[in-house]
């Protein structure tokens, strides 16, 4: 799966991370038709032709710049579904794989694209921009969201002008002109009198596309920022050395360093502590769960590249974290699929402690559920911090629920990247953590000596799920909350 999957782009120009790509179908499949270009096909409900050719060979010719001069792993076709849906906004948006979804109102939509805001035919480049920057550097933790925004929309720059240069005016039926929204406007952008961080990135790329002694070399440098690091501390470093290689003149890259790598790059610190795990036959069997919700969901949200935190304060003496419980329904309509999920255990300072990654399901679409991910018993610091982040597309993935206490303990973010307090809320999400057996070499008498309240669990004793074939990981359904205001508030 890939990290940065549920992007949209509001035809608007608001460039972010969004949860509106689980779209009701406005049609029945029989009634759907299909329009086909080279390496790509529009899956539509009989909107006007013209437009539909336009946006088949759009997302084809932009698939031939990112695979054949640029180097990029995509897919032999695109698939594009342009759905009518009322008078809900138009929505654009791709799964970071293989897809894009595009919602409007009708086809009016698509006959005056300035009056909403940037050409379709750039909003169809950025997405395809996602897609390529998904492929390669999904699975990463090491690009910042507004690097990936960034890199999004120098991207569909940077495919506007070579469309325009292969095809021109007449690629779009009313013949707009399309090119304003290429380069040109982003460097209009960079020398406004307050660019945004995203537009700040976007240049940052364009440089490094100067810098690189070859062309294809961008696609090296994102398929280096997906690769997986064990050591926390090495992995900027390990970054800067490879990009170092595919540079013309490392003078010049120094300087783009110092001031690309903040934006770009999410540098995550260590634990200076060694890590301490212990085998689960020597717990001593009696959990506790450390939580701050109220048990009550309000709300949802996806989190597309980010992830939510919420900080805990272990009880006195040797905890040791063994899962965590996290209230969530699926995105989609198949009853169950796997995605990958990535649980951080951070120290007060933030700083990784350790890193957990397994395969995730949650099956019910709608109401939640409360899914239980295992770990390998860690010890835990006296305040610590759960991140999880869950990859899933913008049809197929998992959205995690809220209540409104607001104590002040959830965020949202990554390691090594910004944090956003969640206001007003908590995420629900709890740490599951146990002791050591009495008179295990192991055991805090420090924790025995403190009176502490058993589990509580809300619901009677979960029902394990199905074990996915070769991997060693263990989820488990608890009870299910009511679920009948949920969705009434969003996090602030």
């Amino acid at each position: 799966m890939y990290g940065r999957l549920v992007s949209t782009n509001r035809l608007g120009g608001a460039l972010g991370v969004g949860l509106a790509c689980a779209l009701t179908t406005a049609a029945s499949e029989n009634e759907y038709r299909h329009e086909r270009a080279d390496h790509a096909v529009v899956r539509h409900d009989g909107i006007l032709r013209d437009y539909t050719r336009a946006i088949a060979r759009t997302v084809s010719m932009g698939r031939d710049v990112l695979a054949d001069d640029l180097g990029f792993d995509m897919p032999d076709r695109i698939s594009v579904t342009v759905e009518r849906v009322g008078e809900l906004p138009m929505l654009l948006c791709a799964d970071g794989v293989e897809s894009v979804h595009l919602r409007i109102r009708d086809s009016r939509d698509l006959e005056h694209p300035f009056r909403i805001g940037p050409h379709l035919v750039y909003s169809l480049c950025h997405e395809l921009g996602q897609i390529a920057q998904c492929r390669l550097a999904g699975e990463g933790d090491r690009m910042t969201t507004t690097g990936a925004e960034g890199w999004a929309h120098f991207a569909g720059c940077l495919l506007v002008d070579e469309l325009h240069k292969a095809a021109g005016r007449k690629l779009w039926p009313d013949q707009s002109d399309y090119a304003r929204d290429g380069v040109s406007r982003l460097a209009g952008q960079l020398g406004g009198p307050s660019p945004s961080a995203i537009v700040q990135a976007a240049g940052l790329w364009q440089e490094l596309v100067g810098l690189l002694q070859q062309r294809d070399g961008l696609a090296g440098v994102l398929r280096d920022v997906g690769q997986p690091q064990t050591d926390v501390d090495d992995q900027i470093e390990s970054l800067r050395r490879s990009i170092r290689k595919r540079v013309k003149d490392p003078q010049a890259l120094a300087a783009w360093w110092r001031r690309g790598e903040p934006l770009l790059f999410a540098r995550a610190s260590k634990a200076t502590s060694k890590v301490e795990t212990i085998l689960p036959k020597r717990l001593s069997g009696s959990p506790l769960t450390l939580q701050h919700d109220s048990g009550t969901p309000r709300g949802r949200r996806e989190f597309g590249d980010q992830g939510c935190a919420v900080r805990f304060r272990s009880p006195a003496g040797a905890w040791y974290l063994t899962g965590m419980n996290v209230l969530c329904s699926r995105i989609g309509s198949r009853r169950s699929s796997w995605q990958n999920a990535t649980l951080w255990l951070l120290d007060g300072k933030d700083r990784v402690v350790a890193r957990f990654a397994q395969p995730f399901n949650c099956a019910r679409q709608g109401r939640p559920e409360w899914v239980r991910m295992t770990v390998t018993p860690t010890r835990v610091p006296a305040e610590f911090a759960l991140c999880l982040r869950l990859e899933g597309t913008a049809s197929d993935g998992t959205y995690v629920h809220y209540d409104v206490t607001g104590s002040g303990h959830s965020r949202t973010g990554l390691p090594g990247g910004t944090w956003t307090p969640l206001t007003r809320s908590e995420w629900m999400v709890r740490a599951n953590v146990e002791r050591a057996a009495a008179g295990d070499p192991l055991a805090d008498p420090a924790s025995w000596a403190t009176a502490t309240q058993p589990s509580t669990p809300d619901a009677p004793e979960a029902t394990p799920k199905k074990r996915r074939p070769g991997r060693r990981v263990k989820i488990t359904l608890e009870g299910e909350p009511d679920a009948s205001s949920n969705d009434q508030q969003q996090p602030q």
